[in-house]
């Protein structure tokens, strides 16, 4: 009955009896990925690693939010409101404890594993849809701090946004100080527009203004020679094209790779793109699809630059990761950089381009059975984009 009540927070018609039952497998995985963390009287273990008394809700212990800000957290605002006060009241909890803004955790521990600062976008686009019962003048100085500074001692300097000094001082962060730079650099820029958003709306009129310049700092990555997100030096020259395989070059105890391939991968902590190569993070420009449109020099090339990506080789060089699966030429369904792409050609006035690639993955990278999915599930990534794809629109 608990379950039937979940379900019915959408009610679909038509379709085949197949794809109705995939519709409601991805959003029951969409509403389970999220796991309850307190005991039943309301007990849990905090991130400063004591027992705290019951709050009246339930506390949310893992947040995963490389993954789950781009369509999971959207979808819960819409289909499970009461989930989404309850995390946004455990967030505020986890950093009254922490007294730092953690991103990355695992039951109530920090867990150093992705570049972004997306609790930032989880926060702020719950705001924006209405949600309002919680310490958000809290959240926002803690999320302006962490925008701002390297985490206070004993915080490592791996709880903070990674490059951010040379984020600020360079407006990208340099591939040969940081791993992942571009992604590092990409990312932070749509996490400063999300925070540059939830300013204007708190009337922080000055804030908003100064993050969403450095929403612009995306730019600052974009090589006009290669129509590539390119990987910079410290001294603002372009990472050179490679002539052979990459070998890794060091500065200090960072090692990189010491040449530009749009089809490298690579390893961690030596690559330039998290888990991705230049193709998938291409597109890693969320908040201003506009203004990535204007590098491209117009519409059409944009379109033209899109429908390569979804027809070349899919070929990827390097040591492979794991979550380059389910391709459609240089697009990968298997890991979330690549999930809004598909819908980019609305914004250059191709919507049929959209819906063309849209239904191909939904018909052909999701099926029913214990294969149904071509990759990790991603605590609800994966499932939320079906169910939002199902419905015609994505957030």
């Amino acid at each position: 009955d608990t379950w039937n009540q979940h379900l019915s927070a959408i009610e679909i018609s038509g379709g085949s009896k197949e794809q109705r039952r995939i519709f409601y497998t991805a959003l029951y995985h969409s509403l389970v990925a999220q796991n309850i963390g307190n005991d039943y009287d309301g007990r849990y273990l905090g991130m400063d690693g004591k027992t705290h008394a019951g709050q009246g809700y339930d506390l949310f212990p893992s947040f995963f939010v490389w993954d789950t800000y781009r369509s999971e957290h959207p979808l819960l605002n819409l289909v499970a409101p009461d989930y989404v006060n309850a995390i946004l009241k455990s967030i505020v909890a986890k950093y009254k404890e922490y007294g730092w803004l953690a991103g990355q955790h695992v039951r109530n521990r920090f867990s150093d594993g992705m570049v972004g600062d997306h609790l930032v976008s989880v926060i702020a686009d719950a705001y924006m849809k209405g949600f309002r019962d919680f310490d958000v003048k809290a959240l926002y100085e803690a999320m302006k701090l962490k925008a701002t500074q390297a985490p206070p001692s004993p915080r490592d300097l791996s709880e903070g946004r990674f490059g951010l000094s040379h984020y600020l001082s360079h407006g990208y962060v340099p591939a040969d100080l940081y791993t992942e730079s571009v992604s590092n650099t990409l990312e932070m820029a749509y996490d400063d527009w999300c925070i540059a958003r939830l300013a204007q709306a708190l009337g922080k009129d000055d804030d908003a203004a100064a993050f969403r310049k450095r929403a612009g700092n995306y730019a600052n990555l974009f090589d006009r020679e290669t129509q590539f997100m390119r990987p910079r030096l410290a001294d603002g020259s372009w990472l050179p094209l490679c002539q052979e395989q990459p070998a890794i070059a060091r500065t200090g105890a960072h090692g990189w790779y010491d040449c530009f391939h749009p089809y490298w991968v690579g390893r961690r902590p030596n690559r330039h793109y998290t888990e991705s190569n230049c193709w998938q993070y291409l597109w890693s420009v969320p908040h201003v699809v506009a203004g990535l449109i204007d590098l491209f020099g117009g519409k059409e090339n944009f379109i033209a630059k899109l429908d390569t990506f979804f027809t070349t080789t899919p070929e990827i060089t390097g040591p492979k990761y794991v979550g380059v699966v389910g391709t459609i030429g240089q697009y990968v369904h298997g890991n979330q950089p690549s999930h809004h792409v598909a819908y980019l050609y609305n914004y250059a006035g191709a919507p049929w381009k959209t819906q063309e690639r849209v239904r191909q993955i939904m018909d052909d990278l999701y099926r029913t059975g214990p294969s149904g999915l071509c990759g990790s599930e991603d605590m609800g990534s994966f499932s939320s984009w079906y169910v939002f794809s199902s419905l015609g629109f994505y957030p």
